[in-house]
């Protein structure tokens, strides 16, 4: 089974969204999102990224109104809209099917303004990662996404 995590980097902060799949196999957001200082260590990093694809799920029933998914997200960012969230951030992904952990730096796909949809770059593949090695891969995830523009 597949798990998803998306982590966004913004203003010092790094946002942990738990995605679940739904019958239909369309990812959607769900629970509440954490919200770490980006100075923890790759431990804790790590750990809350478990933490998170724990809660991640498949086979839940589609929502019949997708709109504000993404509320408690922009709740704990303090946010009022997904583009005012999303401008200047670094934003990856985390899958894990099994023991195996796909770090995935992304880039906006350069026309959606409200909503930004995002384009996987080259993955990083772990077999069983320990937390910290976790937390670090993420990191580096971070460093080689590509912000989305403030201007979008």
């Amino acid at each position: 089974m597949s798990r998803f995590v998306r982590v966004a980097a913004r203003a010092g902060s790094y946002f942990l969204s738990s995605y679940s799949r739904t019958t239909d196999y369309l990812w959607i957001a769900v629970g509440t999102p954490g919200r770490l200082d980006e100075s923890v260590s790759d431990e804790v990093l790590g750990l809350s990224i478990r933490d998170a694809l724990d809660a991640s799920q498949d086979g839940v029933a589609r929502p019949d109104d997708l709109r504000g998914l993404l509320k408690p997200l922009l709740e704990v960012a303090g946010m009022r809209s997904e583009a005012a969230f999303y401008a200047g951030a670094r934003v990856m992904a985390v899958e894990r099917d099994g023991a195996t952990v796909s770090v995935v730096p992304e880039r906006w796909d350069g026309r959606s303004r409200r909503s930004p949809l995002f384009l996987p770059m080259e993955a990083t593949m772990c077999d069983a990662p320990s937390s910290g090695d976790l937390g670090a891969a993420v990191r580096e995830a971070l460093n080689r996404a590509v912000p989305v523009p403030s201007s979008a």
